[in-house]
């Protein structure tokens, strides 16, 4: 699997693709339903946030037999990735990117 995020001039970009992918566990509370959700494996999605919260240096949930539990770092993170996918389709949409 690629890496979560990019580097450009030493600063750390996180890749949209990502933001989706943590806002969907967000919204469905497990792992193995956002994996699918996703039509991604399950490995695949936990390795691409553990790869986040390594990369922020936060955790952002903790594990439990029910699902997921958000952390305060991980429900203020979710509220600034919503923001960032927000933004993002408000350019989509005005200046038609990707048609």
């Amino acid at each position: 699997m690629k890496k979560s995020y990019i580097r450009i001039e030493g600063r750390i970009i996180l890749k949209i693709k990502v933001l989706e992918y943590f806002i969907t566990l967000a919204e469905s509370q497990s792992i193995n339903e956002a994996a699918g959700k996703l039509y991604i494996a399950q490995p695949s999605l936990s390795k691409a946030i553990a790869e986040l919260e390594k990369e922020i240096q936060k955790s952002l949930f903790v594990r439990t037999p029910r699902g997921v539990l958000f952390t305060d770092e991980g429900t203020e993170f979710l509220a600034y990735a919503r923001q960032v996918l927000q933004q993002m389709d408000t350019l989509e949409k005005r200046y038609e990117i990707g048609r």
